[in-house]
């Protein structure tokens, strides 16, 4: 048995650097873990990707894609949704998802 090289977390008979996973705080690329990924390429759960998954946005200081937040399915920033969860009531005020609707407002 070889070990895999750090920041490999798991890899195969190829060689010790030729990751399939990383560890915490590094994204896959191809075979290669790295810390930002790179180009303009974007770390979420653990890969590099071109572009952020739904429920995502790209923080392009990071790298990384950030989760949305709740009852928000797509946003362009944290405090910018742009399309609410199923049953979820957006709010064009201030761009947000609810789920009742704050007082004074219905949907």
């Amino acid at each position: 048995c070889v070990m895999c090289i750090s920041p490999c977390a798991t890899c195969d008979g190829a060689t010790a650097n030729h990751c399939l996973s990383c560890v915490t705080g590094f994204a896959l690329h191809m075979t290669t873990c790295t810390n930002p990924c790179p180009g303009s390429q974007f770390s979420y759960n653990g890969l590099c990707n071109a572009f952020c998954p739904i429920g995502t946005y790209p923080d392009t200081v990071n790298a990384v894609c950030v989760n949305c937040p709740a009852l928000c399915d797509t946003c362009d920033m944290m405090s910018n949704c742009i399309g609410c969860s199923a049953g979820a009531f957006f709010n064009p005020i201030d761009s947000r998802c609810y789920n009742p609707c704050p007082g004074n407002y219905y949907g």
